[in-house]
Order: C-alpha cells, then sequence, then structure tokens
C-alpha cells in the first residue's frame, strides 16, 4: 500500500491552509523519513503567511520542528560526530540542507549555501512536497545537519531548538561572552526571551528588555531574575532606561529582536565604547536604517548580523537548554493549547491575536 502524509498548504497571503493528502516518496541516498512530533509557530511563518515577507506558494511551511527517524536511506550519524541516529530517535536538524562544495561553504557559511534547501520555505512541486513542518511526515535531504534530543530535554520544550534558540545561539556568539557586560534586549517575544536568558546564564552585570507589549514584559517577570530591568517601548521620552543608562554610561551588548528601523537605530545609539549591536529581527523588508558614522568610529562599534546560523550554533544551543532553567516556565511559552494539523487556521490566528511566545501544533 502507498504510504501517504497530510500536510497544511499555504495557498496564498492571508488564505486558509489546505489539508492536502502527499504521497511519501522512495528515498533517495542520504534522506530521511521523520514522523512529526511538534512543530511551533514562528513569526516567520505569521509573517509569510501575512505577506509581511515573500514567500512562494503552493508550500508547507512551518521550520520549527522536532519529530521520530522512520527510515532513512544509508547510515546516519548526528552532526560532527560518532553517534549513530536509528528509527525511533527523537531528532532536530539544520533549517536547511547544504551543497558543501560551493564557495560559500568552503567559506563555513554552510546557511548561505548556493544551492540551499531550506525547510518550510520550499515550493511544491513533484519531488519535493514534504518539506516544512506542518504536516504528518517530512523528508530530509543529503547534507542536513542531524541533532539527536537528549533524553532529559522535554519534547515540547525542545521544539524551537532549530530556529529561536539555534538563532540566538548565533547572535551570543558575535556578541561574545556577557559576563561583567551590560546587555539590552530589544523585543520580548520568543528570541528576545532565549537572548535574556542566554546573558543570565553568562553572568551579565546587568541586563534591559524593552518592548511596547505589556502582557508579553508581564509574562517575562516570572521567568527572568528579579534584577532584569523591564521597560515599555518609548523612543521619545524614555525617563527609566535614561537615568540607567547615564548611571552607567550605555550597554556593552544589545540584541535587537524586534525588526523595527528605529529600534535597530536605538540600540546603536545605546552602546557604550566598544559596543557591540547584534541584529536579529530584521528579516523582512524595512526601511534603511539611519546611524552616525562618527559614532560607529570614535566608539570602536561593532555591528553584526545574524541569520540561519551554522550547525556549531544548533549544538550550542542544545547545550544552553539543557542548562538552563527554561523547563520551570514552560506553561508561560507555549500557548495551553496544542493545535491539531486541522486546526492550524485557529492556531495562527490564536498567535496572531494572543500573542504568546510560541503556539505548538501535534500532527
Amino acid at each position: 500500500m502507498e504510504k501517504t502524509s497530510k500536510a497544511a498548504v499555504f495557498c496564498g497571503i492571508n488564505q486558509p491552509f489546505n489539508i492536502r493528502k502527499f504521497t511519501i516518496p522512495s528515498l533517495a541516498q542520504g534522506e530521511v523519513l521523520v514522523k512529526i512530533k511538534y512543530t511551533s509557530v514562528c513569526g516567520s511563518d505569521i509573517h509569510s503567511w501575512r505577506g509581511v515577507r515573500q514567500e512562494k506558494y503552493p508550500s508547507v511551511l512551518g521550520h520549527e520542528i522536532i519529530g521520530e527517524v522512520v527510515d532513512s536511506q544509508g547510515h546516519l550519524f548526528a552532526y560532527n560526530s560518532t553517534i549513530a541516529i536509528r528509527p525511533g530517535d527523537l531528532i532536530t536538524w539544520a533549517l536547511y540542507a547544504h551543497c558543501g562544495t560551493c564557495d560559500h561553504c568552503q567559506k563555513g557559511l554552510p546557511q548561505k549555501c548556493r544551492n540551499l534547501h531550506k525547510y518550510g520555505h520550499e515550493m511544491i512541486n513533484k519531488d519535493n512536497a514534504l518539506s516544512g513542518g506542518y504536516a504528518e511526515y517530512i523528508l530530509l535531504k543529503k547534507n542536513t545537519p542531524l541533532f539527536k534530543i537528549p533524553t532529559d530535554l522535554d519534547p515540547v520544550l525542545a521544539t524551537p531548538l532549530n530556529c529561536a534558540y539555534a538563532t540566538i545561539a548565533g547572535a551570543m556568539r558575535l556578541a561574545g561572552n556577557c559576563k561583567h557586560n551590560n546587555v539590552l534586549v530589544i523585543g520580548s517575544g520568543m528570541l528576545g526571551l532565549v537572548a535574556a536568558k542566554w546573558a543570565e546564564t553568562e553572568n551579565a552585570m546587568n541586563i534591559a528588555i524593552i518592548d511596547k507589549n505589556h502582557a508579553r514584559l508581564n509574562k517575562l517577570n516570572n521567568m527572568l531574575m528579579a534584577s532584569t530591568y523591564l521597560l515599555k517601548e518609548d523612543y521619545q521620552s524614555m525617563h527609566d532606561l535614561t537615568a540607567w543608562l547615564n548611571r552607567y554610561e550605555g550597554f556593552d551588548i544589545c540584541i535587537e529582536t524586534s525588526g523595527k528601523p528605529q529600534a535597530v537605530e536605538f540600540g546603536f545609539e545605546s552602546l557604550r565604547l566598544a559596543g557591540r549591536l547584534i541584529v536579529v529581527g530584521s528579516v523582512y523588508p524595512q526601511a534603511n536604517i539611519s546611524i552616525s558614522a562618527e559614532k560607529l568610529l570614535r566608539k570602536l562599534i561593532r555591528i553584526e548580523g545574524i541569520h540561519n546560523y551554522t550547525p556549531d550554533d544548533l549544538q550550542q544551543a542544545i547545550h544552553f537548554l539543557q542548562q538552563s532553567d527554561l523547563k520551570k516556565h514552560k506553561n508561560y511559552i507555549f500557548h495551553e493549547t496544542i493545535f491539531t494539523l486541522q486546526s492550524i487556521n485557529e492556531a495562527f490566528q490564536t498567535q496572531i491575536s494572543e500573542k504568546p511566545f510560541r503556539t505548538l501544533i501535534e500532527p
């Protein structure tokens, strides 16, 4: 009997998802068939569905996924190790498959491979239907970095590993160690939460988080150190933050996750001597930013962007999640309802209207 998989198909901007059935193809050399356990609704998926960023369709969205290995063509090993991966193992994987031979891959930038296959972002065709997380199964291509989920990690908590956690792992790598540093996080969504928790684990001296969403900031009250500053976004009259900046001369590190041009500019202005601005949230078209080249030069400021991360970042994200106390806060992170594939339209509306850190779909 032919094996099939249901999938929720993205058919167009603001259009309801259409549940369709696809034939699971025979595996080519190096490919892996995974039964999806959970997929979380990432902000990028919302942006694609609403047309904020241009995405090809019809497609199967969803890239924050963990699942169970069903079958493979060839022996499987966890990334950069001799640890075997077998049917029944729970795994995550990098957002992409890469060729390993192009100039970008050779420069250590597999996430920018010229032949990149990016999960949750590929248009459906006869050879490529099951490449997103809003489905019962996903087919992983050859040269996809694979990672075994440690048995001490809660599968729900681990679902965003290959996007939110790994992206922040890359951002913190660029920022350098937070110990004895003042850290500003702009945006209190999932990325901002992970960045703040990461700064905590590295013993930052002071941490401040700024956002316009009071409800989300209030949730952070229950999840972060009491000494963390939580500030409502107000770029014109932020008296509390101005006093704080005057006291400490500014921040050493700013992690910008909101994607707003004025937030990037504010983050730049908030830095003190030798500060680092890491831009994370600007993943869709925005207005250009304006910064002072003289300040950039005289204050020895460094600005870097992170996009798609490296496999090593995902490895670090798994280690971080094992060490962090986020498991104590799972109920604050994930919406209390786990949606089915059939109720994906409701899941998207919930994420848009109620803005939890993450909404979870269990096929």
